[in-house]
């Protein structure tokens, strides 16, 4: 089920952390951790606000810092230690199958059979920690010790991920294949220079995707929500509004 959801305020704190690791990079290539924890906070930022704010403006968004923990911070952590071993695995199973027998074998056929299984592997993942922050941000699941937070975010990913397939191929299908249709040409170098047409339309894709993904976040969290049954419009985390049953059981004199 689609829910209406600012846009702005989530393409706003997209770019703002873009600019932060950009800022952060200038100033020294050693300070990726703190880049890691700004990622971690703005993604959070955005999946809390699309759970408890969702349309609001971008203040609004930026209030649910208040809900960040440790739990918020080590469970991201680690599911990132995870997907890059995983990756670092699936690369190197890749990398040995595909040694040339031959002298005269073609590196670009290594190539990409390596690229292939990292891309392969970073879907994996994607679609397992897809719901981290959601799970996380859900005032439900606020008492959960670290080994059951991150539990609850794998069985999640498990669980919706024939839908997050869906709602990927929906809306990044057409720019994805055309992306990975130029990416074969210029690895395998079958053209010496990218014809205009692939130059214009590999443009207008990139532009496609960055403008798409907070659409993206939007539908994730509408397919969180329809999981879950997470109430929107209640306040549970403040106690300020009652259930309707509540409300009946209490009328005013």
């Amino acid at each position: 089920m689609k829910r209406e959801y600012s846009y702005f305020p989530i393409f706003g704190i997209i770019i703002i952390n873009a600019i932060i690791a950009v800022i952060l990079n200038e100033i020294s290539e050693n300070l990726e951790f703190i880049q890691l924890i700004v990622g971690i906070i703005s993604n959070f930022l955005i999946f809390s606000g699309l759970l408890h704010t969702r349309t609001g403006g971008i203040g609004d968004y930026f209030s649910n810092i208040k809900r960040i923990n440790a739990n918020v911070i080590f469970v991201n952590i680690v599911s990132g230690i995870i997907s890059a071993l995983f990756l670092m695995l699936i690369i190197s199973l890749s990398a040995v199958s595909y040694i040339p027998d031959d002298i005269y074998f073609e590196k670009s056929s290594s190539n990409i059979g390596i690229i292939t299984a990292l891309v392969i592997g970073t879907i994996i993942m994607e679609l397992i920690f897809m719901y981290t922050n959601l799970v996380l941000a859900d005032e439900r699941n606020e008492e959960l010790s670290f080994g059951a937070s991150l539990k609850l975010v794998i069985k999640t990913g498990f669980n919706l991920t024939l839908e997050t397939v869906k709602i990927f191929l929906k809306i990044f299908f057409i720019p994805v294949i055309f992306l990975i249709i130029v990416g074969l040409m210029t690895v395998t170098k079958s053209v010496g220079v990218l014809p205009t047409i692939a130059v214009i339309g590999l443009s207008v894709s990139i532009i496609y995707l960055v403008f798409a993904i907070p659409t993206y976040m939007a539908r994730i969290s509408d397919a969180y929500i329809d999981y879950t049954g997470h109430n929107i419009d209640g306040k549970l985390e403040d106690g300020e509004e009652q259930d309707e049953e509540e409300r009946d059981e209490d009328p005013e004199d």
